[in-house]
């Protein structure tokens, strides 16, 4: 696994919008509210480790969903305006079974 950030950046670049929406929650410690929301064309779990290795430390995340979609991008800026207003993503308690794959 590879996580230089300057292969994250060069694999964003690349043609084409399929790719994945991750959910990352803490490692030390269980909080459904406290999560962090993206976009990677590449693994998650790489794109995560590129997360923890530029953080300061205090908070280590893991992967806890993953959606594949067709357009990773618009479907990231869907999720986050859900959570924004309250809606089914208000949380990182995401039943993944229950999400189809998107089309945006």
């Amino acid at each position: 696994m590879n996580t230089h950030p300057m292969d994250y950046a060069a694999i964003e670049a690349l043609p084409g919008l399929e790719g994945n929406v991750y959910f990352l929650a803490p490692v030390n410690f269980e909080n459904p509210a406290f999560c962090k929301i993206g976009r990677a064309k590449n693994d998650p779990e790489a794109r995560c480790a590129q997360i923890n290795k530029s953080s300061t430390g205090d908070i280590l995340w893991g992967v806890r969903h993953v959606i594949t979609v067709d357009d990773h991008v618009s479907f990231e800026r869907r999720v986050h305006v859900e959570r924004d207003s309250g809606g089914k993503f208000s949380t990182c308690r995401l039943r993944t079974p229950s999400v189809a794959p998107a089309r945006c």
